[in-house]
Formats: C-alpha cells, structure tokens, sequence
C-alpha cells in the first residue's frame, strides 16, 4: 500500500518509540509507557474478573487476546496516530480516512484469534478525531505554543516595555 506524505509523520512515532533511552523524546515515550500501564492495569482487572465470574473460557481467552494486542501492537499504532495529529493537526485524520477507504476492509473489524499489527480503524479514527477537537479548541495544545507565548510575551514586554498592549 503506498502511502500519503502525512503517514510518514506516524511512522516518525514509531522511531520516537523505539529510542526509549534518547533524553531528547524523554517525556514523549513516559507517557508512552505511561499509557501501556494504564492498558495493562485494564485487562489485568478484565481478566481477574473474568476468573470469577465463571463465564465462558472463549471470553477469558478473548481477553487475553486483545490484552496482548493492545500492549504489543495497537497501543503503538493508536500513539502514533496520534503523534501525527499533534504534529499536522486534523488533515492527517483526513488523510487516514482516506488512507482506510482506499483499503476497502471493515472499520470495525478485528481479529479474535490471530495477531494483527493494527487495531480497528473505528478505534483509530476515534482517537484522532478526539485529539483533532481537542488541538481545534485548544490550539496551544497542538504545539506547546500556549504556555512558551505567555512566557515570551512577558518576558519581551519586561524587557521592551508593553509595546503598547497596555
């Protein structure tokens, strides 16, 4: 499948993700471990109360499955999609969605048994259409601008007088 000039910045996450020791994407991949406990501590309690509850061994298998999906694959996928939004903003969603309707396939589909590399383009779709909302009411959050331009603008004014913002 070739891709669009926007995936390359979600295949930039993957590097990030993999230079866990790089001082320079420190915080970056905290929170991507961050975000793995937090999947982890999920499914863990999924599966304990699956034990008790005496249900079906097909769902107890079925969660261990996605359990296992989502901390070696999906997880990953899910955080470089959304480095991609933080990066381009909604045009990379725009160009996922068209990305995943040239692939034809179900969005919502999934496999139960097999090892798939990526989740569901429902679950990725919902993602970054909630970060995309998030940078558009938010546009400093997009690109840390927020709190560096407060502190710029203060620190100038200090300097060069208000320039007139008074």
């Amino acid at each position: 499948m070739i891709l669009h000039l926007p995936d390359l910045v979600h295949e930039m996450g993957h590097i990030l993700i993999h230079h866990l020791l790089d001082v320079r994407v420190t915080a970056f991949c905290d929170h991507y471990k961050r975000c793995r406990e937090i999947v982890d501590q999920h499914y863990r309690h999924q599966l304990a109360n699956r034990r008790t509850s005496g249900g079906p061994n097909d769902y107890f298998r079925l969660e261990a499955h996605l359990r296992q999906q989502w901390l070696d694959k999906w997880l990953e996928e899910i955080v470089c999609d959304l480095f991609a939004v933080f990066v381009l903003g909604p045009p990379f969603v725009w160009a996922h969605c068209h990305l995943a309707a040239k692939q034809c396939k179900h969005i919502f589909s999934f496999s139960h048994d097999q090892v798939t590399t990526h989740p569901a383009d429902d679950a990725r779709m919902k993602a970054m259409l909630a970060q995309s909302l998030a940078c558009l009411v938010m546009p400093g959050i997009r690109s840390g601008k927020t709190q560096r331009t407060i502190q710029n603008g203060k620190r100038n004014r200090s300097r060069f007088g208000d320039g007139g913002l008074s």
